[in-house]
């Protein structure tokens, strides 16, 4: 641009136009890109980010298991020692804690995979609504309007704003409130066990 203005090809009005412009299309926000959707729509976002915030919540609890399993070995080194160690009370510890991570690890994956179960649903949900209504409004154009377009460029069209839709209304809205959820949970993990 500098190199435009300086060489005289561009005047300095059309500069300070072309920086004050928006662009062509103005970004969606959440709440609009959610214009169609209907009460199983908001249900499935509903269960998205809830599965999203108790997925966050699960993944500092691994820091308390682990502090039982730290704790134990502690105290079974000591024993041994001492020489008083028992090795069955030590295995049945190390096996309740072995149980409480499968657990906490089911519990995570069984409310991730819902999460992105139901964000995945929610997205193909709107996406196939839209294009219900784009196929109708294209479909209703006078004549002279499919002379001017081209059929090419109309499923291009499509087909692009349909991506962009996916990209801001797919998992991504999960994982954001997943590690929002686990860096707040985290923090109150780590200054409940200083």
């Amino acid at each position: 641009m500098r190199r435009l203005f300086k060489s005289g090809k561009i005047s300095p009005e059309m500069a300070m136009k072309a920086i004050k412009e928006k662009p062509s299309f103005m970004p969606a926000s959440f709440k609009e890109m959610l214009r169609y959707a209907e009460t199983t729509d908001y249900l499935l976002l509903i269960g998205g980010i809830l599965g999203s915030i108790v997925t966050g919540c699960l993944n500092p609890m691994v820091a308390f298991i682990m502090s039982d399993m730290h704790t134990l070995m502690m105290i079974a080194h000591q024993d041994i020692l001492h020489g008083t160690a028992n090795l069955d009370i030590v295995t049945k510890r190390v096996l309740n804690i072995c149980i409480k991570l499968g657990i906490n690890a089911t519990a995570m994956f069984a409310f991730g995979y819902l999460s992105m179960i139901c964000f995945y649903c929610l997205c193909e949900r709107q996406i196939h609504i839209i294009r219900k209504k784009f196929f109708y409004a294209v479909l209703h154009q006078d004549m002279e309007w499919f002379d001017v377009n081209q059929v090419g460029a109309l499923t291009q069209k499509m087909s692009s704003g349909i991506d962009r839709i996916k990209d801001g209304m797919s998992d991504k809205v999960g994982v954001i409130c997943h590690a929002c959820t686990s860096l707040i949970s985290g923090t109150f993990v780590a200054f409940y066990m200083k």
